[in-house]
């Protein structure tokens, strides 16, 4: 990957039929491009069974320019981390879905200050509580 880094990595289902890829293989992708990875869209995955704090961990340790993540229908539990650190990955972050993933507790308000967040979607989750009013009233 040094001589040609891949940057966009896409392995997502569809409405109908969920990629096979594992949430083992998610971290493997996410090893191997490692700092260079920029796109990673594996919607409607078989990835699950996982809480999504795991999966940021991976972000966190190898993915930090990441701009597009999409991990839609892909049977993650747990919460959206509430602590600024488990989002230092997300700098350059801005598009990120999670619907339709069994989600549940408060909003944090951390994600209010990612700074280049354009898109944040969370239908279909048990996610509660107010969204920040510095992530409505965002300028980008």
């Amino acid at each position: 990957f040094a001589s040609n880094p891949v940057e966009n990595v896409t392995i997502a289902g569809d409405n109908k039929t969920k990629s096979p890829v594992t949430f083992a293989g998610v971290a493997a992708i996410a090893k191997a491009c490692n700092k260079y990875l920029e796109h990673f869209d594996v919607g409607a995955s078989s990835c699950g069974g996982n809480r999504l704090d795991v999966m940021t961990t991976v972000f966190c340790e190898y993915c930090r320019r990441l701009r597009y993540v999409d991990l839609r229908k892909c049977d993650l539990s747990g919460v959206l981390p509430a602590s600024a650190d488990a989002w230092e990955w997300a700098e350059h972050l801005e598009y990120l879905n999670v619907e339709e993933n069994p989600l549940t507790g408060g909003f944090p308000e951390c994600i209010a200050t990612l700074p280049n967040l354009k898109q944040l979607h969370l239908g279909y989750t048990k996610i509660t509580g107010a969204i920040p009013e510095e992530v409505a009233t965002k300028s980008n």
